[in-house]
């Protein structure tokens, strides 16, 4: 898998509001689409509850190797089940 480290690279927290979920970038790794999402934390439950972790979900991972809360690197396969059941 190539993957692109961009140096300097944080997520800061954002208001969701009534939002569900928010849609940070997209980025296309080995020719398929992968979501950055930060999301509240029921649809963090639903997302850790799905197959494929480490193959089709990521918890997010800042720089200094710390573990954005709430924040996940999405295939655009889960992603899509993601948008259809919370939008």
């Amino acid at each position: 898998m190539n993957v692109v480290v961009k140096s300097n690279w944080k997520i800061l927290p954002r208001a969701l509001g009534d939002k569900k979920f928010l849609s940070l970038t997209t980025s296309t790794v080995d020719g398929e689409s992968w979501h950055t999402v930060q999301c509240k934390p029921e649809v963090s439950e639903w997302i850790r509850s799905q197959s494929g972790e480490n193959t089709l979900w990521f918890q997010n991972i800042d720089d200094r190797w710390m573990i954005n809360q709430n924040v996940f690197d999405l295939h655009n396969k889960i992603y899509t089940l993601m948008a259809l059941r919370w939008a």
